[in-house]
């Protein structure tokens, strides 16, 4: 009998790749047995054919189904606005997490600070938890204004929070295996982040020629956050000596997007750089085609693994990585490296190589592609799943034999006096327990 999955997650389209990892995953998931799909947002149901999708509000769902199935999965990123929802899931009916990003401690701030968040104090109790007083002492400081948020957030990931309490753990960098496996008694699997099935990959297309003979060099994706370097990278071309033989195409999300193009006149690079905002998925591979050199850099990382990389490769186009976490992972044929401590140096090193020896960095994008089919195929993942879900399955009834009935008991109780006696909650889990079994 093959187990139905409830998989939890983004959906397109969201704007974030984690919706576009699900979309990609999906037909091998499928091949594996029945999927539901959760979202709390409207989802585009032409890019989920085969699987049930749903959607959620809250707490609001179907619970004894849940309980009688097999661990969920959930999806969690760093972004609230598409993450809060699904952890405030994850924290009542413990699953499996797929930790896409170490560092989510931006949205334990979104979970704990925005709407109807449990507040202030619970987000200085949790980062006092799981980071130590003089972490919760910073965080406070922020709150207060004292310190600027992007000096505390970086330093202090807060994993923790979500992994202590989970049945499983997934992480797509091996290089966070150890750091999470010590963060939580649950079995935790670093996987190769998986892309399209073989036979969805792209057809493979020649560069088109540039005008004027310029090299085309591309960044995309969500750019909000410094650590994609956006600003580094405008200014690393605008003191480029051979800028005027280069162009560099913009598109995705990015701050201040009205205020681009004056700041791009100022920098004088209006001429070489093009703003394209979000694109929609065929102007977007058409842009991918047309590239000589894919810049996706991250500093500081925050432990991802990269969807948008495996995209680069999945065109045959090279990419600049920063050399850290699980970048610094691959092999020197398959990837650029910058080192981050010289980036404006490293980086007019590679336009410079680029325009001189192009064909060097056409090879690095046929041997990306090459990687991607080795190493992370869809169908291996979900094999990979079905294994893994077991294993956690086993886990969660050993470990946590009455977590559901307790967290639904105290929800029942919550109207009662904070004085009830423990021996309620505690009989009032065993009726749950013995009426709504996980398995």
């Amino acid at each position: 009998m093959r187990t139905p999955l409830n998989w939890f997650s983004p959906l397109p389209a969201h704007r974030t790749d984690i919706a576009n990892y699900t979309a990609r995953v999906l037909p091998a998931l499928i091949e594996e047995g029945p999927v539901t799909l959760w979202s709390d947002l409207n989802a585009d149901h032409t890019a989920l054919r085969g699987a049930e999708v749903r959607q959620f509000h809250g707490l609001d769902l179907p619970w004894p189904p849940l309980n009688y199935q097999s661990p969920s999965i959930y999806q969690v990123g760093n972004d609230g606005r598409f993450h809060r929802q699904i952890v405030e899931v994850a924290l009542r009916q413990p699953g499996v997490l797929v930790l896409h990003d170490l560092g989510v401690h931006d949205l334990l701030r979104f979970y704990c600070l925005e709407g109807d968040g449990p507040g202030k104090e619970a987000y200085i109790q949790l980062v006092r938890r799981y980071a130590g007083n003089l972490a919760a002492q910073e965080a406070r400081e922020t709150l207060k204004g004292e310190r600027p948020v992007e000096d505390v957030v970086p330093r202090y990931p807060m994993f923790e929070w979500l992994t202590t309490g989970a049945w499983g753990v997934i992480v797509h960098n091996p290089e966070n295996l150890d750091r999470v496996a010590a963060s939580t008694r649950a079995p935790v699997w670093a996987a190769p982040l998986p892309y399209w099935p073989q036979d969805r990959l792209h057809p493979v297309q020649p560069p088109r020629a540039a005008p004027q003979g310029r090299r085309r060099l591309l960044l995309f994706g969500f750019l909000h956050s410094a650590n994609r370097r956006l600003q580094p990278i405008l200014e690393a071309l605008a003191t480029f000596p051979r800028r005027d033989e280069l162009e560099l195409t913009l598109a995705g999300e990015y701050p201040d997007a009205e205020a681009m193009p004056r700041h791009l006149q100022e920098m004088g690079l209006s001429e070489i750089v093009h703003v394209r905002g979000f694109l929609s998925e065929g102007d977007l591979r058409a842009e991918l085609d047309a590239a000589d050199l894919v810049l996706n850099l991250r500093w500081p990382s925050l432990g991802e693994a990269s969807g948008t990389l495996l995209r680069v490769w999945d065109h045959a186009r090279p990419a600049l990585v920063t050399r850290t976490a699980f970048y610094a992972t691959l092999p020197e044929e398959v990837v650029a490296f910058v080192d981050p401590k010289d980036e404006q140096a490293e980086l007019h090193r590679h336009f410079s190589r680029l325009l001189d020896e192009p064909a060097y960095y056409a090879r690095m994008g046929e041997a990306g592609r090459a990687y991607l089919e080795r190493h992370h195929t869809a169908e291996a993942f979900a094999r990979g799943l079905r294994a893994f879900r077991e294993e956690a399955a086993a886990f969660g009834r050993i470990a946590y034999p009455e977590k559901w009935g307790e967290s639904i008991a105290r929800r029942h109780l919550a109207r009662l006096p904070a004085t009830t006696h423990p021996a309620m909650i505690r009989r009032l889990s065993e009726v749950i327990e013995g009426c709504y079994p996980l398995q």
